[in-house]
């Protein structure tokens, strides 16, 4: 993870609960998501904009299909965690930024130990934040502050009192395009090495002909363009098609893999079965089992 995402708050961790904030406050059932504590970690000013104007503000957010994608990806990752909360005593946010899954999901939850990784100084603000909306914090969820580029995950693991080798749910959302191939692959087989068979990862990656800048669209460009100016670089990439070889190294076997094709289908296909709205294409969210 860029240096500069740990000196300073991270702008697509903001950015994230904005798009968060905006769908939570949207009247249409198709943007419409659950994310209730968003608007918290927001400016004022954007939270009156947002809620007073939700119709004009979900019109600006969605260009491109980069507002659908997050808006898909919120959805997708909560309802994974309501149909299958159960199945885990361990949850591992990795890069949580913003993330109240913990809060929103305490009832559900409450059986098992949270841990929220993530940069110090997001970390800070985030909980900052909470305790002066005088949210109380969930008893079993911990906070371990990480430069995944230069600390060693399996030592905060070890640290944090992580159980080796039972059901455990990862979750790695919008994190891996920002790490080097080579801090994925050391996070990756530390993953592996401390779950439990039937452990569940769920991330999402970006296809690598967008790290690459060849034959990549205009959308495409702006966004690696972008993300180099507000200085977290987009670096890790997978080739598309190629997600089960990944998947392999790590003794994980893919149960499902949710393109923008698959994701309009399910978030924004209206009654006629029409697509009412598109998903950017660069991306894929993977849930994958241990399967040793």
């Amino acid at each position: 993870m860029s240096n500069k995402i740990n000196a300073k708050i991270s702008q697509t961790a903001q950015m994230t609960c904005g798009g968060r904030a905006l769908s939570y406050y949207t009247k249409d059932k198709y943007y419409k998501s659950d994310d209730y504590l968003a608007p918290i970690f927001m400016s004022p000013f954007f939270v009156f904009i947002v809620k007073r104007f939700p119709s004009f503000a979900s019109r600006f957010a969605a260009k491109g299909g980069g507002y659908e994608y997050l808006v898909s990806r919120t959805k997708l990752i909560d309802e994974f965690i309501k149909n299958n909360s159960k199945r885990f005593q361990q949850v591992l946010i990795l890069g949580a930024g913003f993330d109240s899954r913990a809060i929103r999901f305490n009832s559900k939850l409450s059986h098992a130990t949270i841990f929220e990784f993530d940069a110090p100084i997001t970390q800070n603000i985030k909980i900052n934040k909470l305790k002066g909306k005088n949210i109380k914090l969930p008893s079993n969820l911990k906070f371990i502050p990480i430069n995944f580029t230069e600390e060693s995950l399996a030592q905060k693991l070890d640290e944090a009192g992580l159980k080796k080798e039972i059901p455990s749910l990862y979750i790695l959302e919008g994190l891996t395009y920002y790490l080097t191939p080579e801090t994925i692959n050391t996070i990756f087989n530390q993953i592996s090495k401390y779950s439990g068979k039937d452990s569940i990862i769920v991330f999402d990656y970006m296809y690598s002909s967008v790290i690459r800048q060849k034959n990549v669209s205009k959308v495409e460009e702006r966004i690696y363009q972008n993300a180099e100016k507000i200085g977290e670089k987009l670096i890790f990439g997978i080739e598309n098609g190629k997600i089960e070889q990944f998947l392999s190294q790590y003794k994980f076997e893919l149960i499902e893999e949710f393109d923008s094709n698959k994701l309009e289908k399910k978030y924004f296909c209206n009654e006629k079965q029409e697509i009412i709205a598109s998903v950017i294409g660069i991306h894929s969210i993977v849930i994958a089992r241990k399967s040793v």
